[in-house]
């Protein structure tokens, strides 16, 4: 049967229009209540953690000419969760590398705080260098999901993104992040949570629409469920383990054949 599975809340089929249709119908009725969750969990998280300290590039050390890897997206790109950009994705993923292939990694982060698909296109590629790298990883849609960006939009602004990586740095493959499980969130209460889960089915179908339309581009599939043990102190960012499981599994990913 087509659709998306979540061990959490079982089968749900994105038929498109339909699901565009009863998706805004429901959350929208959800929005009196939502609206003021939302509103305070942002200024939270916004008054908790800054950005981490450190370099937004770095080297981990191996041998051969190294692996080049471009990060692009959100907080989570910029680290947001830990207190220094070695423990962030970048850095975490190099060491991941480096331990199963001894090839040297050249990392480089370029995300913003807060930023939905449409502003990391707008604001943030435009900041990266043109030169080349081996493979880019991409990570935005969560503030989507938070913001209330439509369906249909995302998936337009997703494929816009793409394009203008595509355009930065040429035909590297892209190993695109799914959506992340937002519905386990500890700093979520209800019925943001459910509001959010709704949302992230929504857009996590349009993001692979998104992506079909490109070569070289690969899905991470992530995680359905993620251990609280994972979350920095505001419930919503990864903290150094979460960033640590998230280099690990993005290895494994890429490495498998």
């Amino acid at each position: 049967m087509a659709g998306i599975w979540s061990e959490h809340f079982g089968h749900i089929d994105p038929n498109r229009p339909l699901f565009d249709v009863a998706v805004p119908l429901v959350t929208h009725s959800m929005l009196p209540v939502v609206a003021v969750q939302a509103l305070w969990l942002l200024r939270r998280r916004g008054a908790i953690l800054p950005e981490p300290e450190g370099p937004t590039a770095g080297v981990h050390p191996g041998t051969g000419p190294g692996l080049r890897v471009l990060f692009v997206g959100d907080s989570s790109v910029v680290g947001v969760g830990t207190p220094h950009t070695d423990q962030a994705i970048g850095a975490s993923f190099a060491r991941a590398w480096a331990s199963r292939t001894g090839q040297a990694v050249h990392w480089h982060l370029h995300g913003r705080y807060g930023a939905t698909t449409r502003e990391i296109e707008q604001d943030v590629v435009p900041g990266i260098p043109p030169e080349p790298f081996d493979r880019v990883v991409l990570s935005a849609g969560t503030n989507d999901i938070m913001r209330g960006t439509s369906g249909p939009r995302f998936e337009h602004d997703f494929v816009a993104l793409i394009q203008r990586i595509r355009n930065t740095v040429g035909p590297t493959p892209i190993q695109v992040c799914q959506l992340p499980p937002i519905w386990s969130f500890p700093s979520l209460p209800q019925p943001l949570r459910t509001w959010a889960w709704i949302r992230r089915q929504q857009l996590d179908w349009h993001q692979q629409q998104a992506c079909s339309a490109f070569q070289d581009i690969v899905r991470f599939a992530g995680i359905d469920e993620a251990d609280p043990g994972l979350f920095a102190s505001d419930g919503f960012h990864p903290g150094p383990s979460g960033y640590t499981y998230w280099g690990e599994g993005l290895c494994s990913a890429a490495l498998e054949p």
